[in-house]
């Protein structure tokens, strides 16, 4: 597991409270009743401003204005965060920038693939999903602009920069499953489970500052796989 400096704060899909994939508790401690402190599930109808806005007043109510980490968890896919409906691409990060930048030391993104490059068989595995629009692979155009968004090094190195922060985030699946059922996460106070994978992260400037080679799919001795 990672210890996460404090004063933290998690946005996590409700997908994955569901599925059971949720931290403990996160610093600071403001939260609707029955919320772990710090903790925010973020609902699945949520606006990339919504969220720009909610961590804005989390973050007005800090002493300092300020926040040493910012964990988010949700699903992901090569340059996409599942967190927001639509999701948060590299063309939606503008609400997030104007928001929390210089506000925030690091972000770490637990989320499936989402630093990974993308490929023309994915977006053509998601048109045969519904996931896409059908319409995209009648257009060379449209598929071109499509793989291109789906490039993980890009989307992190545009959050980093525009946040004038670290990101950090892995090219592999996150199998962060906890041991305590659904509803019910068992991480210790400020940790996170490690990361899966080649993991990367951005310096302010948006350049690769840092990288790590971890087993994929492993289990630890927390049993849950990371």
């Amino acid at each position: 597991m990672l210890p996460v400096p404090s004063p933290s704060m998690a946005l996590v899909s409700r997908h994955q409270v569901r599925e059971g994939r949720a931290p403990l508790q996160f610093d600071p401690a403001p939260g609707r009743p029955g919320e772990h402190p710090g903790m925010v599930v973020v609902p699945p109808d949520a606006s990339v401003e919504a969220v720009a806005a909610l961590v804005r007043q989390r973050l007005d109510a800090l002493p300092g204005r300020r926040l040493a980490t910012l964990v988010i968890w949700c699903h992901g896919e090569p340059g996409l965060l599942r967190l927001c409906d639509p999701p948060v691409t590299i063309d939606r990060l503008g609400p997030w920038v104007r928001a929390w930048a210089g506000r925030i030391d690091e972000v770490i993104l637990i989320a499936c693939r989402v630093a990974a490059i993308g490929t023309a068989r994915e977006v053509k595995d998601g048109i045969n999903a519904g996931d896409i629009d059908p319409a995209v692979a009648r257009s060379p155009q449209a598929m071109r602009a499509m793989v291109a968004q789906m490039d993980g090094n890009q989307f992190c190195s545009r959050l980093a920069s525009g946040l004038r922060c670290r990101v950090t985030a892995a090219t592999a699946t996150q199998w962060n499953f906890t041991m305590g059922g659904i509803g019910l996460p068992s991480y210790p106070r400020n940790h996170i489970p490690d990361f899966e994978g080649e993991v990367f992260t951005w310096g302010p400037t948006g350049a690769i500052v840092g990288r790590r080679s971890l087993p994929s799919g492993r289990m630890n001795g927390d049993l849950h796989n990371s």
